[in-house]
């Protein structure tokens, strides 16, 4: 009984750290592994029954030393882990903007514009449908960046900090990020206008720059409210 709990604490930790639940039990039950083999070694040495088990379990460390090694050992096996600063503070941004653009541009040729920039002749744009578009565009951009830097960072076993560190760099994005379209006149084509800067921003704006806070609060919660009967036939089938 006592093994199964300090295998349930463990899986715990390693959840709450974003540690991916399909590598929970396999990690458990290396963990399991080498704990039998400190085990025969105190036997060798002559200890006998709970001593040589109290023993292996001294030798293998704290629960948060063995979560924390697990942890950096998975990181260290991907680069996007090894890089966390490029990882999730660098590339967020340009992400964000590539699937900005992308939306936009999607957008664009649902509602018409670029044909009808092309061809004045066609009827004109529901302007009003183009502006909910474009910031409905902005705001899926920010959300997808945000799961796409939530899944990276469980994947590489990062944990919630990373995760959190790229969705407040986006959400800063969504909130500096200021756009609005100038109507057009007679001879005009009218034409948007993005900048960046601090100043209020509008309610779609606010919408965006929730988003990726919402993203993370998901990600949080389901990541942690992972189910531990996943892990423990492994961990009794280890003991």
């Amino acid at each position: 009984m006592r093994d199964i709990n300090f295998a349930d604490d463990l899986s715990r930790r390693l959840l709450r750290r974003g540690f991916p639940r399909r590598y929970v039990a396999e990690s458990v039950r290396e963990i399991f592994e080498h704990l039998e083999d400190l085990e025969r070694e105190a036997q060798a040495a002559g200890l006998t029954g709970q001593a040589a088990r109290s023993v292996a379990m001294e030798k293998l460390g704290n629960i948060d030393e063995l979560a924390n090694a697990l942890l950096a050992t998975r990181r260290g096996c991907s680069w996007w882990g090894r890089h966390p600063w490029i990882t999730f503070v660098a590339l967020p941004l340009p992400g964000v903007l590539f699937l900005f653009l992308g939306f936009l541009w999607l957008g664009a040729e649902a509602f018409g514009v670029i044909a009808w920039s092309k061809h004045r002749g066609l009827p004109e744009p529901n302007w009003t449908m183009v502006m909910a578009g474009f910031y409905a565009s902005l705001s899926a951009a920010v959300a997808l960046a945000a799961v796409a830097g939530c899944c990276v960072a469980r994947r590489c076993c990062c944990g919630f900090k990373w995760s959190l560190v790229a969705c407040l760099v986006i959400s800063f994005h969504a909130v500096s990020f200021h756009a609005g379209y100038e109507p057009h006149h007679t001879q005009d084509y009218g034409r948007f206008w993005v900048r960046y800067d601090l100043g209020t921003p509008i309610l779609p704006e606010l919408i965006a720059w929730v988003m990726p806070l919402l993203v993370f609060g998901v990600h949080y919660f389901f990541s942690c409210k992972a189910p531990l009967n996943k892990t423990r036939p492994l961990t009794e089938a280890s003991v």
